[in-house]
């Protein structure tokens, strides 16, 4: 559970750079163990986008 919390975080911190490439994102996924990864500038923004709403939950105050 640990590692999938640590990808997770990494991922959501590597993402919240506004000028994130595509290499930056394949480098962390690399360090959590995926092989190969092939992310787009189009993976970047769906990515990021899914990142804000995410992190929006996570930092929440409030279960409601």
């Amino acid at each position: 559970m640990q590692a999938l919390v640590d990808r997770t975080a990494d991922l959501l911190n590597t993402l919240a750079a506004p000028d994130v490439t595509a290499g930056e994102v394949d480098a962390a996924l690399r360090a959590h163990g995926e092989i190969d990864p092939v992310t787009t500038a189009q993976d970047v923004a769906d990515l990021r986008a899914a990142a804000g709403q995410l992190r929006s939950v996570l930092a929440a105050d409030f279960l409601d």
